[in-house]
């Protein structure tokens, strides 16, 4: 799932066994101890806290510094199923009852893309009153490396998208529990999960609006280098399987789009071109959209100022159509 424990490898037969499976957190710079007994390592909680810890098997750690102090939302480890494939995701929720208007985010990567207290800090949507919901899919892994592969073949696309019903399942999942409220769905995708968001919003119209931040729209329009991968990928180069390259693009689909989109690039990434292809195409067709370029922003909006006209944008968007 999306926690990080540590594995065990016999040098002898290359067997493995779990030594730790946390049930909230997640490891990483690990340095074994003498015979395995124990390890020093840094764990990260599901409530955004990082620990230096003497980390022992079954998971009784010792703390010895705290690295990152936790976050004011609360997120937990949900799970759902689907098509067979179990799944996992993180949720954080407001103090009031629910049912409560749900933000959908769609993390980047997409490999190992989301980790159990490695995640973005939810507090400032919590403190707005929504839910938020960090899914997994199987292009991160999760479900396999079978499943990883054939996600980036998209074969079956547009029709077939396993992803998105992925995604779609986990919202499902909340609102028949009664956690969210169905009329109050925002979706909100950054790299790999805006090109994941472009890809559900020209599918299934539930949300009320949609974020595409640096989210590929045209695979035609991708730099050299990453048109070469995708080429090995979809069985050849956008000349010889055209069908393929179109298919899973989501802007050849502009028009089945009912979901007001805001989308937001970075000035200092290559992507802005995906940015206006996209825009154009949804106006062609009629739809809600704005295309917001923040200056002196990377792809991962580093910056504080960056990271400010990001919330904000999208703070305005959720509220225009909340």
């Amino acid at each position: 799932g999306i926690r990080r424990g540590i594995i065990l490898v016999s040098p002898r037969d290359g067997s493995t066994r779990w030594w730790s499976r946390p049930a909230s957190a997640s490891y990483r710079l690990l340095a074994l101890g003498p015979a395995a007994s124990d390890a020093i390592a840094i764990r990260a909680d599901a409530d955004g806290s990082a620990w230096l810890v003497q980390a022992r098997p079954g998971g009784a750690d010792q703390e010895l510094d705290k690295l990152r102090a936790a976050d004011k939302a609360k997120p937990q480890v949900v799970s759902w199923n689907h098509d067979g494939v179990a799944l996992e995701g993180l949720l954080a929720l407001p103090p009031a009852p629910g049912p409560h208007p749900l933000l959908v985010f769609l993390h980047g990567g997409p490999v190992a893309g989301l980790a159990c207290g490695e995640h973005p800090d939810m507090s400032e949507w919590v403190s707005a009153g929504f839910a938020v919901f960090a899914p997994d899919f199987r292009s991160s892994g999760i479900a396999g490396h079978r499943r990883m592969r054939q996600a980036f073949h998209r074969r079956g696309l547009p029709a077939a998208d396993p992803e998105v019903g992925e995604v779609l399942a986990g919202v499902d999942s909340l609102t028949s529990r009664g956690i969210t409220d169905p009329s109050a769905l925002i979706l909100f995708g950054h790299s790999y999960g805006g090109y994941l968001a472009g890809r559900i919003v020209t599918r299934d119209d539930r949300f009320r609006a949609a974020i595409c931040c640096e989210g590929v729209a045209d695979l035609r329009l991708l730099d050299p280098t990453s048109k070469q991968m995708h080429a090995s990928w979809l069985g050849g180069d956008e000349t010889g399987q055209p069908h393929r390259w179109a298919d899973a693009s989501p802007v050849t689909r502009a028009q089945r789009v009912r979901t007001p989109i805001l989308l937001i690039y970075a000035e200092g990434s290559n992507l802005t071109g995906q940015g206006h292809a996209w825009h154009d195409a949804l106006t062609a067709a009629g739809v809600d959209n704005k295309l917001i370029t923040i200056p002196g922003a990377d792809h991962l909006f580093s910056s504080e100022p960056a990271q400010r006209q990001l919330h904000q944008a999208v703070t305005d968007w959720s509220e225009r159509h909340r």
